[in-house]
This record gives structure tokens, C-alpha cells and sequence, in this order.
């Protein structure tokens, strides 16, 4: 079983849209049941600040996919520190973390973890 981990956004500060760079899921196939964890940690916020995030899926790098129309990793209000993950199944060759900040600045980073299984 082989593990990936690579930095999807560096720990900064973050306000408005912004999409990860495109990212390789190795080796992927579509019958692959490999699975894509992603790990944030909120480490500042200046004021109440809302975050959404998701994953989106490509076979081109070129046209992106949300996975079911949905904020899939996190939609909610943030007043400090905070962590979370969430698992995906693989659904693509290629993949990217969309980040929207509403409110106030926010600083966080983001990691993503890739597991064949």
C-alpha cells in the first residue's frame, strides 16, 4: 500500500476564491479504489470568517468538476484555530482544493494525503 502526502496550499493568508494547483494522483486508474484524504488547519482568523472548500475532480487539467454540486470538504463560520479532514475516493487523474473566503482574511494551510489501497 503506498502513501503521498503533498502540500495542496501553503500556511498564508487567504481571502476571496483560490484554486489550488493542479495535482497527480499516481498511477490512477479508473477502477481504483484509492482514496484522497484532506487535512486543513485553520491557525488565524482576524474576525468572524466563513470558509468553503472543495475538491475537484479532472482528466485534462483543463475542465474541473465538483464531485456532486456540494461544498465538500467544509462550508461553515470560523472565529479561530481549527482542524479538520475529510476522505475521497479517487474520482479523477487529476485533482485541486478550491478555497473560498467570505468575511475577513483567514490563514490556513492545507495537505492532502493519497492512499492506494
Amino acid at each position: 500500500m503506498s502513501v503521498q502526502s503533498v502540500t495542496v496550499f501553503a500556511s498564508a493568508q487567504r481571502s476571496g476564491t483560490t484554486n489550488s494547483s493542479a495535482l497527480t494522483v499516481p498511477d490512477w486508474q479508473p477502477a481504483d479504489p484509492a482514496k484522497l484524504t484532506i487535512h486543513t488547519s485553520i491557525t488565524a482568523v482576524t474576525a468572524l470568517t466563513n470558509l468553503t472548500m472543495e475538491v475537484q475532480w479532472s482528466f485534462d487539467q483543463t475542465t474541473w468538476y465538483s464531485v456532486d454540486g456540494t461544498k465538500d470538504i467544509t462550508t461553515g463560520t470560523y472565529t479561530g484555530a481549527s482542524n479538520f479532514s475529510k476522505q475521497f475516493t479517487v474520482k479523477a487523474p487529476y485533482y485541486r482544493v478550491q478555497a473560498i473566503v467570505t468575511g475577513t482574511n483567514a490563514t490556513f494551510d492545507c495537505k492532502a494525503t493519497y492512499q492506494a489501497v
